[in-house]
């Protein structure tokens, strides 16, 4: 993962982080760009757990659709109340 300035949006430093809960950290970054107005200036962002993703799900799903896509359409009528068939 990496952190950039919020100012110039460049890289930044991580030097510390500590958990503010289960689901959150603070993480302590430096800016890096010596451009920057920022530059040596210290910062606080905070990442947090979202949500569970299921890749191989997500994958399948995705190849479905494209595969479905690509039937003619008479094609598609028929899956569908093939698979409406069976649930």
């Amino acid at each position: 993962m990496r952190i950039k300035c919020p100012d110039c949006q460049h890289k930044a430093t991580v030097y510390s982080r500590a958990n503010t809960s289960d689901d959150m950290n603070s993480v302590y970054a430096r800016c890096t760009n010596r451009q920057c107005e920022k530059f040596d200036h210290s910062f606080v962002s905070h990442v947090a757990f979202s949500h569970w993703i299921n890749p191989k799900e997500a994958a399948l799903q995705l190849t479905f659709e494209m595969l479905f896509d690509q039937l003619p359409h008479a094609n598609r009528a028929e899956l569908v109340q093939q698979l409406a068939a069976r649930v």
